[in-house]
């Protein structure tokens, strides 16, 4: 589980340090830069791992313009996309193989495709992708097959069975549109933060899934993140550590399932660090780092479940 996309709330509990730092883009047009986005994942159960997941995913990010906001260019292009399941217990329904067929598809679809974004200089991140209506054109001839079983797995009829389809993009469309501009504020995360130059800052924040079709989409968790910085010359090294509310993050995992209802605290760990390695006189960042660990222990203790991820990306001026 990740819980990566940050909302910064007006709350600080800021400590006193050397000289406060807004970590922010000031790019020139026609500025490009090349990112090389790794993450994996592995799910254990007892201590015996049942799945990994290697993605490999190639970004090229190009400055068209500069006005009020930045106009962006970019493309993304996975290379590796391997699953290894040791054990398929049937645990998945059939909505959701559904759903993560359509999420391949449109990652497949979406290697070709050119996004153009508005992103807010304030913060670094995107929040308008301005060719919307001809990416969700392209995904509905693109994955017409899947969306025409989503509709059927809805019991919906078979009569107007295009409405019907037209009618569950309409639905997906914005949560489609949203991660994508999650995924590209991903590899933008360190303009969200304000740094004390060898310092310390703690916020409170509220965080949810960066997938916003996945299964944690629509839920946020508070947390206190702690922001510490080191510079290094014309480099800023910035280290974050988020520290989740347990009692808020309970709620979270009961209402997952009824077979949780009766789990407290002491029952599961969430950490999550990340590191970042900012150019202070491109204004670009050069790498970044992040690991997640989630540990549950099942009420009756019939067995315990642990998720790791780890990413890494590295920026450049060339492929």
């Amino acid at each position: 589980m990740k819980l990566i996309t940050i909302c910064l709330l007006l709350l600080s509990f800021g400590l006193q340090a050397q000289r406060e730092y807004n970590v922010l883009p000031k790019w020139k047009k026609g500025d490009v830069r090349y990112a090389k986005h790794v993450a994996s994942s592995t799910v254990s159960v007892n201590g015996e791992v049942i799945q990994s997941t290697d993605v490999t995913s190639n970004y090229t990010i190009k400055v068209l313009e500069i006005g009020e906001f930045y106009t962006l260019e970019f493309t993304q292009k996975s290379d590796q996309y391997d699953i290894d399941v040791s054990i398929n217990d049937g645990s998945q329904d059939s909505m959701q193989v559904l759903m993560n067929e359509l999420m391949s598809i449109i990652s497949e679809l979406s290697s070709e495709f050119k996004f153009k974004v508005l992103l807010d200089k304030e913060n670094g991140q995107a929040f308008e992708l301005l060719n919307s209506d001809e990416f969700i054109e392209l995904v509905k001839e693109g994955s017409k097959a899947v969306f025409e079983e989503i509709v059927k797995f809805n019991n919906r009829e078979k009569v107007d069975l295009d409405d019907r389809v037209n009618e569950y993009l309409e639905e997906v469309s914005p949560q489609m549109i949203e991660t994508i501009l999650n995924g590209l504020n991903y590899l933008f995360q360190c303009y969200t933060f304000v740094c004390e130059i060898n310092g310390e800052t703690s916020e409170e924040v509220m965080v949810h899934d960066i997938n916003t079709l996945g299964a944690m989409g629509d839920t946020e968790v508070p947390a206190i993140v702690s922001v510490a910085s080191t510079k290094r010359g014309s480099t800023l090294d910035i280290l974050v550590d988020y520290q989740y509310d347990q009692t808020e993050f309970l709620k979270v995992i009961r209402n997952s399932s009824p077979d949780f209802s009766e789990m407290q605290t002491k029952d599961f760990i969430l950490e999550e660090v990340q590191e970042f390695e900012f150019d202070m006189k491109s204004t670009w960042p050069n790498s970044s780092m992040s690991s997640v660990t989630f540990q549950m222990t099942f009420p009756d203790d019939s067995g315990m479940v642990r998720v790791e991820d780890f990413t890494t990306v590295v920026y450049s001026k060339t492929p």
